[in-house]
């Protein structure tokens, strides 16, 4: 699922807090678990041409598999804090009560969150919602694969360029193309968050 490959010893967790190991099986402990959620501007994602003006329901879970100094959601991506519990089928519920046409998992890192993710994101495509992720885009590319086709938009949102990884956040950022099967398809456009000029996907090493 993530660059670090974390090999953990019985009751450790990941570098991302969501996964420990529990009797040689990793439990994602923070799967429904929700810090955050609130109705936001569709533009606060921010994507502009995707739904302009209207608001929705944005979620998360604690975890992040980064650790970047400049994190303004720091307490909830690098902390384990006090949560709700919510099903994927609640969490579809809480949104058609808000009169949100979509989710959006945003905050923290919903890619470390993965199975909880997907199972939203399928329970609100079946409800007729639409699904965004904004992301920073560290994910190995079998996950990937299993999720794209839940979701109707993403916001890889990069902060800089390599230099910028590296001096900053101490780690290597390296970018893959998007390539859509469908180049086609309304579903294969990418709208890129800057500052990139490509539309990419981010692999990271540490």
């Amino acid at each position: 699922l993530c660059f670090h490959e974390c090999t953990l010893k019985e009751g450790q967790t990941g570098f991302c807090l969501v996964r420990r190991n529990v009797k040689g099986t990793l439990v994602a402990e923070t799967y429904g678990e929700l810090v955050a959620a609130h109705l936001d501007p569709i533009e606060k994602k921010p994507l502009y041409h995707f739904h302009p003006g209207e608001s929705i329901l944005s979620v998360a879970a604690n975890g992040c598999n980064l650790a970047c100094p400049f994190c303004q959601n720091a307490e909830i991506a690098r902390h384990r804090t006090r949560s709700r519990q919510a099903t994927p089928e609640e969490l579809v519920k809480m949104a058609l009560e808000h009169a949100s046409k979509g989710i959006a998992y945003t905050y923290t890192e919903p890619l470390v969150w993965y199975e909880y993710l997907l199972d939203a994101a399928k329970a609100a495509h079946e409800a007729g919602l639409y699904n965004v992720i904004v992301t920073n885009g560290t994910i190995d590319e079998e996950p990937l694969q299993a999720l794209l086709s839940h979701l109707d938009a993403a916001n890889v949102d990069l902060k800089g360029d390599e230099q910028f990884y590296r001096k900053v956040v101490n780690m290597c950022l390296s970018s893959k193309t998007i390539e859509p099967s469908n180049p086609s398809s309304p579903s294969s456009r990418v709208i890129p968050s800057s500052p990139s000029t490509k539309s990419t996907v981010a692999q990271a090493s540490a």
